[in-house]
């Protein structure tokens, strides 16, 4: 198969199945960005993005999205120190494109649910009467 045309047209055909996958998930990223300020970098090579939401713990985000039947990987998992775990993996290899863009309404429900729990808690320590 190397040494044929049909490997090119395989690596072809995976290359246009994966662009197709890494521009519906920067679409839903840039629409998050407007939305929220996650900001992303873009991938060069591999089949993931990395993403900073800039608020909280994406540990306790993990559980919202979940119960709501999506996951992605907390950055913290991939460093070596006690950073900030704003940041998560978004993988976007192995779900079919209906699949993805339900995944990403939930994804994104999951989050304003975690925020909007993250805001209760916060506001339960507010003294009362002000």
């Amino acid at each position: 198969m190397i040494k044929s045309d049909a490997w090119n047209d395989s690596l072809e055909k995976q290359r246009t199945f994966y662009e197709i996958k890494k521009d519906l998930t920067k679409t839903f990223l840039h629409r998050m960005n407007k939305k929220y300020g996650w900001t992303s970098n873009e991938p060069a090579g591999g089949l993931f993005y990395w993403v900073d939401t800039h608020a909280g713990d994406v540990t306790e985000w993990l559980k919202y999205a979940a119960q709501s039947g999506v996951v992605f990987i907390p950055g913290k998992a991939f460093a070596l120190d006690d950073q900030t775990n704003t940041k998560f993996r978004l993988c976007y290899s192995y779900c079919d494109n209906d699949e993805m863009v339900k995944g990403f309404k939930r994804l994104e429900e999951s989050y304003v649910q975690w925020q909007q729990s993250t805001s209760l808690q916060k506001s339960n320590y507010l003294p009362q009467n002000i």
